[in-house]
């Protein structure tokens, strides 16, 4: 995204740790709103190191909460994986959730955790939780089971284009109020590893695959729950991986 984007508008930039001290940051802006996204995330990784997920996570939270009492909205970015939690990262954000929704009652702050698919795009190809679109982009990817429960065996997941979801936050930031403590995300694209494999074949990019046993803490696919806190978005899966082709690093 650019400069001149609408995203990037009168935007003043500081560096942090959500770990330490945050009354100068909180001092020196007024502060409305709180979109809260930073965490460690990798599934694998917090399978390996259970308890530096719950430390970094749960603390950062409650670190930044601290300092958030007097916001009129603090959103969370949670993790559609909450609805079937099987490694340390899901159970980070189901105790973040409930800890939110407290913090929320207790001071009077809107509060909303937003459990978001797999987001995609050209814009965050080298970010490390990118890390299946950064590996068949390079030409090389592994699969992590070939046996699952899905219409070719690889797993299967709901992706978002960021540039959809960066929509959706300017959306909830100007939302009066929130009819949930918390929103499903749900796109328009659900698809398998091996799919997306064959996207980028179809539009010309070489992909060599290697099929390894599964790992701890995958799960088989995501079960969509329509309910009240179902919020759906439209997200043209060929589109957005023909755009990460054509700009991504």
């Amino acid at each position: 995204m650019d400069e001149g984007s609408k995203y990037y508008r009168n935007v003043e930039y500081f560096r942090a740790d959500l770990n330490e001290d945050l009354r100068d940051l909180f001092n020196h802006v007024d502060i409305d709103v709180v979109f809260h996204f930073g965490g460690l995330k990798s599934v694998p990784n917090s399978v390996k190191e259970p308890f530096s997920y719950y430390d970094n996570n749960v603390r950062a939270l409650i670190n930044l909460l601290k300092f958030s009492k007097n916001v009129k909205k603090f959103i969370f970015a949670s993790s559609c994986s909450v609805t079937n939690p099987n490694s340390p990262y899901s159970e980070t954000k189901i105790m973040c959730e409930k800890i939110l929704e407290d913090f929320g009652k207790e001071f009077g702050v809107k509060t909303l955790s937003l459990r978001y698919p797999n987001p995609i795009g050209s814009y965050i190809i080298d970010d490390k939780s990118m890390s299946l679109m950064n590996s068949i982009k390079s030409g090389k990817v592994e699969i992590f089971g070939n046996d699952y429960d899905t219409i070719d065996g690889t797993p299967s997941r709901n992706y978002i284009d960021v540039d959809v979801l960066s929509d959706l936050h300017l959306e909830i930031l100007n939302a009066d109020e929130f009819e949930c403590s918390y929103y499903n995300i749900y796109s328009t694209a659900t698809n398998t590893v091996s799919e997306i494999i064959d996207i980028f074949r179809t539009l010309g990019h070489k992909v060599d695959v290697k099929i390894s046993p599964r790992r701890s803490g995958d799960f088989s696919k995501l079960e969509i729950i329509d309910d009240k806190h179902a919020y759906y978005v439209n997200t043209n899966i060929y589109k957005t991986i023909k755009t990460i082709l054509k700009y991504g690093n």
